[in-house]
């Protein structure tokens, strides 16, 4: 299961938790590290399981990854027939017109660099 709000993710599977947060401090957004929690076992999150346990804290991150980027084509309108989530002739308010044009902009890059191919 996964989430995103205001540039963060989080992804859940079974008792695992990979979150990534951003902070904002009123000038810039700053993306923190991931973090890898056990909700049975450390249900407070006193503990980052990122370094310990590698091979799911990675297969967290392409599991999120790939969800993210499936939701950003969706909000283009890969999912829908009419190839587009709103009504053209929809208005919104202009604080939220402005933040959904930020995200949008944030979707395009994520989904731009999905296809970069890396050469090892």
């Amino acid at each position: 299961t996964g989430f995103r709000a205001n540039g963060g993710r989080m992804w859940l599977d079974n008792d695992w938790k990979l979150l990534r947060n951003v902070n904002h401090d009123g000038r810039i957004f700053a993306t923190s590290e991931y973090e890898l929690c056990n909700v049975i076992g450390d249900p407070v999150k006193t503990n980052n399981f990122v370094d310990m346990y590698l091979e799911i804290a990675d297969r967290l991150k392409r599991s999120l990854d790939g969800w993210s980027l499936s939701v950003s084509k969706s909000a283009f309108g890969a999912d829908y027939p009419e190839g587009e989530v709103l009504p053209s002739d929809s208005k919104m308010k202009d604080r939220i017109e402005k933040l959904r044009e930020q995200r949008i902009d944030e979707w395009h890059e994520e989904i731009k660099l999905s296809e970069i191919i890396v050469i090892h």
